[in-house]
């Protein structure tokens, strides 16, 4: 034990980092949005269960549903629900982290290499949206689930347990209903799995790809209507074929934006043409390392991390910029930062594939406790990240605060200032503390839920949005009513 108490202190240190790298939103978190709509779906059980299958902007999330709800128990009340919401998207957050860490690992017998990955994630300015705006999260429960489902399918290759890939197998069904995205959860295992380049591997990749495609049948089942009208699927003709170039060119931009530039801490715009550019130039500078090396491995460039990683990254966007692309366009959907946060983990992922290259003998190998020397190494990564990461993320935080300045801004709710954002806090605070009291009246004398709805449309929450199909402001109270209206999309 005493030998690896400094890889656990170091562990600990990654782990909370984050929250000094985004103070200023933690300390006065707020709640926007997105956010009161699953808070009035899923706060009290009964709505909850109303709504467990209820799509939102085409998302079928019943598991981000019960994450919600669980901490909504736990904050006790309606005034308390911006902290204990930001603490929840922390915690998608370190779960994540941990997951990734677990995988690289394990995968590479290398704990310092788990601990780079962990930083790789928590302290890249890249996830920062997901982090900042508590409806973004879901692509941090998202992660958390994929990054499970890989140590799973890890555990399998290196031991063999069939517990491991029908744990593998199931997470792979969860993962879409924690956020779209996940539907590429199968696709990730399907690469890991394929990568090992043996029958075995081979036919169990086959089942979490069926995993990932069950879900999607059945998240087509019950809300095909809202997922057609959200994504516009109802609208594809042959005549889309012709996109597949376009969602390319997108994908090959997002990918040297947000997973390069921006891990470097810059902000760089390019054009489809500077980003197919870069690749040539990248592919061609692989080339020529690969032809100089001294030696070479049957399996190539190809591993398991590479594999999983390329996928995670490639389907990622492919399915942002052939869903979302089609009606926002990419200048965008440029802004939409949540959409980067899983993959990022696919790049972290590549990267420590690139890193571990050949040296196969120290896949699935025991972990031993890293040197001080690796320690070292990894502190000074983590330094490193801290300081080039700090400006965006600061930048990220004021200019945008966890939305997409360019598709919406609220000019009465998006401080310029830190100076501004506690205030801005307490009086969101204060509004939901007088929520509470009158969720308390009501315990106390119900008036029914019609008239608690036609007196919400006098409530002033700051943060909060105006009249959407399906929502009402008056479903946040737990008065142990009927839902105020019939949820949209369901059949």
């Amino acid at each position: 034990m005493t030998r690896w108490l400094p890889m656990i202190i170091c562990s600990m240190v990654v782990m909370v980092a984050p929250l000094w790298l985004w103070r200023p939103v933690f300390s006065s978190y707020f709640l926007k949005l997105d956010d009161f709509v699953y808070l009035s779906r899923a706060r009290s059980a009964a709505m909850l269960g109303h709504h467990l299958l209820t799509p939102h902007n085409g998302h079928l999330t019943p598991l981000f549903l019960v994450q919600t709800h669980v901490f909504a128990r736990l904050a006790g009340s309606i005034e308390g629900l911006p902290a204990m919401m930001g603490w929840a998207a922390y915690a998608g957050l370190a779960a994540t982290m941990a997951g990734i860490g677990h995988v690289v690992a394990r995968q590479t017998g290398r704990a310092e290499w788990g601990l780079a990955a962990m930083a790789g994630v928590g302290l890249s300015s890249v996830p920062g949206p997901a982090l900042l705006w508590y409806s973004a999260s879901q692509a941090l429960l998202t992660g958390a689930v994929m990054m499970a489902m890989l140590a799973a399918l890890e555990a399998w290759s290196a031991r063999g347990w069939p517990v491991a890939l029908a744990m593998g197998f199931l997470l792979a069904i969860a993962a879409p209903f924690c956020w779209s995205a996940g539907y590429t959860a199968g696709l990730a295992g399907a690469a890991y799995l394929w990568a090992e380049n043996r029958p075995r591997a081979r036919l169990a990749a086959a089942l979490i790809a069926l995993g990932s495609t069950l879900a999607a049948a059945f998240a087509w089942y019950v809300a095909s209507d809202a997922i057609r009208d959200s994504t516009r699927l109802a609208q594809l003709s042959l005549t889309d074929l012709m996109t597949v170039r376009r969602i390319l060119d997108h994908t090959d931009q997002a990918a040297w934006e947000k997973l390069v530039f921006n891990n470097l801490g810059l902000d760089a715009p390019t054009t489809a043409g500077q980003a197919v550019m870069l690749s040539i130039a990248a592919l061609v500078g692989w080339r020529i390392h690969r032809s100089r090396a001294e030696t070479s491995s049957s399996r190539g460039f190809w591993n398991p991390l590479t594999a999983a990683g390329a996928v995670i990254v490639i389907s990622n966007y492919a399915l942002v910029f052939s869903t979302r692309g089609r009606a926002l366009g990419y200048e965008h959907l440029r802004h939409l930062g949540w959409y980067d946060a899983i993959p990022q983990l696919g790049a972290v992922l590549f990267a420590a594939g690139v890193w571990a290259g050949p040296r196969l003998d120290a896949w699935h190998c025991p972990i031993s406790p890293p040197s001080r020397k690796a320690l070292s190494g990894v502190i000074a990564l983590m330094v490193l990240l801290f300081v080039m990461q700090s400006p965006r993320a600061r930048r990220l935080v004021v200019e945008y605060d966890g939305l997409a300045a360019r598709v919406q801004r609220l000019e009465d709710q998006t401080p310029s200032e830190p100076a501004d954002w506690a205030g801005r806090a307490g009086r969101q605070r204060a509004a939901l503390a007088a929520l509470d009291r009158i969720e308390h009246d009501q315990a106390q004398a119900p008036t029914g839920r019609a008239e608690l709805v036609r007196q919400s449309t006098h409530w002033n929450v700051p943060g909060a949005p105006g009249e959407l199909p399906g929502y009402s402001l008056a479903d946040l109270i737990d008065a142990g009513a009927e839902p105020s209206s019939r949820p949209p999309g369901r059949h």
